[in-house]
């Protein structure tokens, strides 16, 4: 019983472990710094996330909200 007991907890922490490291995967997706897109000149460029609009970057990287890549887009 008592070997029992000990692999249930092993497996326990093991299945922990395995969770936590996939959720720290998503949490350390490149945070994106907010850019006011109307400060920015014609013909400049900037990424934003197809999917979180409110999402915007001056660089390519990727959506610290869905982890998509940022799409390159050029102010008109």
């Amino acid at each position: 019983m008592k070997k029992n007991s000990s692999l249930l907890v092993m497996a326990i922490a093991i299945c922990l472990s395995a969770c936590n490291n996939a959720s720290t995967k998503k949490n350390n997706a490149a945070t994106t710094i907010s850019l006011d897109t109307n400060k920015l000149k014609s013909g400049e460029l900037f990424y934003q996330c197809e999917m979180d609009a409110d999402v915007i970057s001056n660089k390519a990287d990727t959506c610290a909200k869905c982890g998509m890549d940022l799409e390159k887009i050029v102010k008109k």
